[in-house]
């Protein structure tokens, strides 16, 4: 757009200017020249506020809605919706199998060992959603994340995994403890 065709639209802020961008020379650091820029028109009439382009759009997008938080809801909500399923998956997977879980304790099984198998398989079902999940994060980084500011390192990587686990643990205590309680008399009524 011509610069004089819409100064002449403008309804307010006539003959002025909204914002430059500046790209530093070579070897010379933006934060640096953010700071000089903004130290030559400190005492005039139309300080300047130098920003990043990534705090330029943050502080844009701010304007409309909190994008952070209706992000972390929408995350949260789902997460929690899936949290859920799975719960009740594996104490359907547990009532469907009564009569197997009856079988194991009458073989001996100890409660300790069918614990350990239904916790086993809600791991692997954690581990399977959590490896898919953390692949998709990876490439998400590497083809979007020097523009957005994103970055996977290893400390996040071993955050995921023992979030993982710590889900996949906790949701399957319910589960197992059922199993670990059911009466052998009961498991093999269900069939």
């Amino acid at each position: 757009a011509r610069y004089d065709a819409v100064n002449a639209a403008r309804a307010r802020g006539k003959d002025t200017v909204d914002g430059f961008v500046v790209r530093p020379r070579p070897g010379v650091s933006s934060g640096v020249l953010a700071a000089r820029i903004d130290a030559l028109f400190a005492n005039s009439a139309a300080p300047t506020r130098t920003r990043s382009e990534r705090q330029f759009l943050e502080a844009f997008l701010r304007q409309f809605a909190d994008i952070g938080l209706i992000v972390s809801l929408v995350v949260g909500a789902a997460f929690v919706t899936i949290l859920m399923i799975v719960v009740n998956t594996m104490l359907f997977a547990v009532r469907e199998r009564s009569f197997e879980i009856g079988v194991m304790k009458v073989l001996g099984f100890s409660s300790g060992r069918i614990m350990a198998l239904i916790l086993g398989e809600t791991l692997f079902v954690f581990a399977v959603g959590g490896a898919g999940g953390l692949v998709l994060a990876k490439l998400a980084t590497l083809f979007a994340g020097p523009e957005f500011g994103l970055a996977f390192t290893s400390s996040a990587l071993l955050k995921s995994v023992a979030i993982i686990a710590g889900l996949g643990l906790l949701t399957g205590l319910l589960p197992a403890a059922n199993a670990m309680r059911l009466p052998i008399v009961n498991a093999f009524r269900s069939r």
